[in-house]
């Protein structure tokens, strides 16, 4: 399992890299939720759930997203903030460490970074 784990991370560090350099901004979101489903089989198979539960909601948010994409409607700003309390919520009850806290901050600017609607915003955010 382990060097299934890397390899998919090394997978995902080359799939970070092309997705920041895509024009449209459908494409860059739809390589940001393939990232996010392989990011979290990969921390799961670490044995980092709480990172894990995190990337399988990033993923849901970005499904979700795109059919209010398609529509060209805005976000409901419940719905934002209904992803920031549950990114709050899996961080806290997967908590064991100081660090299990990154994979929270990483969500809500993941959040951020999803609904933005230039790409370099996204590039921006993303980044960070």
């Amino acid at each position: 399992m382990f060097i299934v784990a890397q390899i998919i991370g090394i997978l995902l560090i080359i799939l970070n890299v092309i997705s920041m350099q895509l024009k449209k901004k459908k494409n860059i979101v739809f390589v940001l939720l393939l990232i996010n489903l392989l990011t979290a089989i990969n921390l799961m198979m670490l044995g980092s759930y709480t990172g894990s539960i995190i990337c399988f909601f990033a993923a849901i948010q970005v499904i979700i997203n795109s059919f209010f994409e398609r529509k060209n409607k805005e976000i409901p700003k419940v719905i934002l903030g209904f992803y920031f309390i549950i990114s709050i919520i899996c961080g806290v009850i997967t908590y064991k460490t100081m660090f299990d806290t990154l994979p929270i901050i990483s969500s809500i600017l993941f959040t951020i970074t999803i609904i933005q609607k230039k790409e370099k915003n996204i590039r921006r955010i993303y980044v960070y």
